[in-house]
C-alpha cells in the first residue's frame, strides 16, 4: 500500500445500505395497500372510508413516530434502531396477512407496521447522510431517498403477479419477509458513525476534518435564524400549507387510485403500468428539483404544485389510456419536484441553523394531512358515489398551496436578540 493512502471510506457502503433499507423497507408497504384495496373490499367487506382511514392512520403513525426514532438513535444507536424497526414492521405485515376485519387492519398495518416504519426507516436512513457526510451530504441523501421511487417502480408488477398466482394475503407475507431481510441487512452492515471505524466524516483525514470544522464555525458566526424564530413567521405557515398541498393528493391517490381507475373502466394491466409510471416519473421530479440552484426555490415549488394539481385533476376525468399516462406523469413530476422543493425553501429562507427544527415542525403538521387526506377522500367517495368531488378538492388545495408558495416573500434578517438591561457584552 502506498504510504499515506486513505482506507476505503465506509460511508459509501452506508449509502448503498440506506438505499436498500429505505426502498425495500418503505415502498412495498406504502404502494401495496391501495393496490390491494379492491381485494380487501371484496373479501373483508371494507368501505372506501375504511380503506382510506387505515392508510391515513398508517401515515399518521409513522410521522408521529419520528421523535421516538430520534430518541432510539441517540440511546440505542443507528444500527439497533434500523434493525428493530423493520422487525416490528414485519410483525405488522404478517398479522395483516391474517386480518379478518377493519380493526385487524388498523392494528396490524396502521399501528404496528406504521410504528415500525416510523421507528426504523425514514429518519434513520436520512440520518446516515448527516452522520457520515457533510461535503457530499446532499448527494448521499438524494441517493438514499431515490430508493423509494426506484423500488416503487417494481412494486405494482410484483403485486399483480401475486394476485395472479396467489392472493393479497400472500402479498403481505412476502412483504413481511422483505422487511425481515431489511432488518438483517441493517444488523450486519450498518455502523453508527465514522468514529466507530476510526474514520472521519466524508472520509477526510484528521487534519482536513479539523480544518473543515474551523471553517464551519467561522461560517456560523453572526446573526442566524433559530428554529423557534422561524416557526413564528408567516413564511413558515405559508410553506407548511404548500407542503400539505404536496402530500395530500399523493397519499389520497395511493390509497384510492386503483379503485378510482377501475371505476373509470381501466383494466388491471393498465392500472399496474400507471402505478409503476407514477413512481418512475417521480424520480425525475426529485432530480429535477436541482433547478432550484438557478431559480428561486419558492417559484419552483409553486410551479410544481400547479403541475401536481393539474395531474390529479386530469386523472379525475381521464377516459383513455393515453390521457391517463399524460396526467399521471404530470402528477408524479409535480409531486417529485415539490417533495424536495419544500425543504429547499426552508433552507433558503431560514438557513442551516434553523433548518432541522423548522422542517421537523412542519413535517409534524403535514403528518396530520397524511391521516386526513386518504380518510376524507374515502368518506366523500362513499357519500357521493365517486371520487370526483374529493379529487377536485385536492386540485383546489394544490392551487392554494401554489399561491402560498408563489406569494411568500423571503424573510429578512431574524429579529434582534433582546439583551437584558443588566447584562453586558465583552
Amino acid at each position: 500500500m502506498t504510504t499515506g493512502q486513505r482506507p476505503f471510506f465506509y460511508g459509501w457502503v452506508m449509502v448503498v445500505v440506506g438505499f436498500l433499507c429505505y426502498g425495500l423497507g418503505l415502498a412495498p408497504a406504502y404502494y401495496s395497500w391501495g393496490y390491494y384495496g379492491p381485494e380487501l373490499i371484496d373479501e373483508l367487506g371494507l368501505s372506501r372510508t375504511e380503506i382510506g382511514l387505515a392508510f391515513g392512520l398508517f401515515g399518521l403513525t409513522y410521522s408521529l413516530a419520528a421523535p421516538l426514532s430520534a430518541v432510539s438513535i441517540s440511546f440505542l444507536g443507528l444500527r439497533q434502531t434500523m434493525t428493530l424497526g423493520p422487525l416490528m414492521a414485519a410483525l405488522g405485515f404478517f398479522l395483516l396477512s391474517r386480518a379478518n376485519s377493519a380493526w385487524d387492519c388498523y392494528l396490524s398495518f396502521s399501528f404496528i407496521a406504521g410504528l415500525g416504519i416510523g421507528l426504523g426507516n425514514q429518519l434513520p436512513c436520512q440520518t446516515i447522510a448527516s452522520f457520515w457526510f457533510k461535503k457530499y451530504r446532499a448527494r448521499a441523501l438524494a441517493a438514499i431517498i431515490s430508493g423509494g421511487g426506484i423500488v416503487g417502480v417494481g412494486v405494482p408488477y410484483a403485486n399483480q403477479l401475486t394476485l395472479e398466482l396467489a392472493s393479497w394475503r400472500t402479498g403481505w407475507e412476502i412483504i413481511a419477509l422483505v422487511s425481515l431481510g431489511v432488518a438483517m441487512t441493517a444488523a450486519l452492515l450498518v455502523r453508527n458513525k465514522p468514529e466507530d471505524l476510526g474514520q472521519y466524516v466524508d472520509g477526510l483525514g484528521p487534519g482536513e476534518e479539523q480544518e473543515d470544522r474551523r471553517l464551519t464555525a467561522a461560517a456560523m458566526k453572526g446573526q442566524v435564524w433559530t428554529a423557534r424564530q422561524a416557526i413564528r413567521t408567516r413564511q413558515f405557515v405559508l410553506i407548511t400549507i404548500a407542503a400539505m398541498a404536496c402530500s395530500a393528493p399523493w397519499g389520497a391517490f395511493t390509497a384510492h387510485g386503483r379503485i378510482h381507475l377501475e371505476a373509470l373502466g381501466f383494466a388491471l394491466v393498465v392500472i399496474t403500468f400507471i402505478w409503476s409510471l407514477r413512481s418512475f416519473v417521480s424520480i425525475f421530479g426529485r432530480v429535477g428539483s436541482a433547478i432550484a440552484d438557478f431559480v428561486s426555490p419558492r417559484t419552483v415549488l409553486a410551479l410544481a404544485l400547479l403541475m401536481e394539481g393539474l395531474g390529479i385533476g386530469g386523472l379525475t376525468f381521464a377516459n383513455s389510456t393515453a390521457l391517463a399516462y399524460v396526467f399521471v406523469s404530470m402528477f408524479a413530476l409535480g409531486f417529485g419536484v415539490a417533495l424536495l422543493a419544500v425543504p429547499l425553501v426552508f433552507a433558503y429562507f431560514f438557513g442551516a441553523n434553523a433548518f432541522s427544527g423548522a422542517q421537523g415542525s412542519s413535517r409534524f403538521t403535514v403528518g396530520l394531512v397524511r391521516f386526513g387526506a386518504p380518510t376524507l377522500t374515502g368518506m366523500l367517495a362513499d357519500s357521493s358515489g365517486s371520487y370526483t368531488q374529493p379529487f377536485l378538492c385536492l386540485v383546489a388545495l394544490c392551487a392554494v398551496g401554489s399561491l402560498c408558495a408563489f406569494f411568500c416573500p423571503r424573510p429578512g434578517p431574524p429579529p434582534a436578540m433582546k439583551i437584558p438591561v443588566n447584562s453586558r457584552i465583552d
